[in-house]
């Protein structure tokens, strides 16, 4: 499981700080709650850049939030405590993800302006404006880039079940052709049998017929002999018959 070290400070001073171990499926408030202290009151993680600060949802996930890609080192984490100080609405701006977000907070609580300052003009504002803007558009950026990265992942995914699948079709088919292939050799041998059979059969059927023949020939031949010694016996009788008696 990809895991990494989340820096979160405790104090706007960098000494105070806690190393927080992230995976893919840790929230913020799990970090939170790593960080409190022992009957520590309320708290939220908030994520700073420049002039600029967010509170972070309870339920975002850590590693999509930390998706900064090259202004990564300059964004620190810190622990806040609930409700949130003044100074810090003082020092910047108190943002959301989206614009729809600001309006909602800043309905809900009208005492944290979403723009510091909005009663009356304020020093570095536009400036403060510039950092905000570039910072949104570079988490759009990144977001952008983790969408793009997760539809990467999703074709490869779908490429590799597609490999699956085709490698498990061309191996049934290999199989079958393997089976198809025994079937046959088999009923070849079964063939060459009765093909030798039969011709055994066949050699037989010509010596009975020839013996046939033979026996047919002896008994012509017996016929023969029979009818010349019938003959003989009567040119005989015919012979004594004529002799004059003595």
């Amino acid at each position: 499981c990809l895991q990494m070290f989340l820096t979160v400070f405790r104090s706007n001073s960098d000494q105070n700080l806690t190393e927080v171990p992230i995976t893919p499926e840790t929230l913020c408030r799990d970090v939170v709650e790593f960080c409190k202290q022992p009957g520590e009151g309320g708290c939220y993680l908030a994520e700073a850049w420049r002039s600029s600060e967010r509170m972070v949802g309870e339920k975002e996930r850590m590693m999509e939030v930390l998706s900064w890609g090259q202004h990564r080192v300059e964004v620190r984490y810190r622990l806040r405590q609930l409700p949130a100080p003044a100074g810090s609405r003082a020092a910047g701006l108190v943002v959301s993800r989206t614009p729809a977000e600001n309006t909602a907070k800043a309905s809900a609580n009208p005492e944290v302006p979403c723009v510091p300052g909005a009663g009356g003009p304020t020093p570095g504002l536009p400036e403060r404006l510039r950092d905000l803007a570039a910072w949104q558009q570079q988490r759009i950026s990144s977001q952008q880039q983790l969408l793009a990265s997760k539809e990467q992942q999703l074709r490869c995914l779908e490429v590799r079940e597609q490999q699956e699948l085709s490698e498990q079709e061309l191996r049934l088919l290999r199989e079958n052709a393997h089976n198809q292939e025994a079937k046959l050799r088999r009923v070849r041998a079964l063939r060459g049998q009765v093909e030798h059979k039969r011709l055994s059969n066949g050699k037989l059927g010509e010596e009975v017929q020839q013996m046939s023949q033979l026996l047919q020939q002896k008994q012509r031949e017996l016929l023969l002999a029979a009818s010349r010694v019938e003959q003989l016996s009567q040119q005989l009788e015919a012979l004594r018959s004529s002799r004059p008696e003595s």
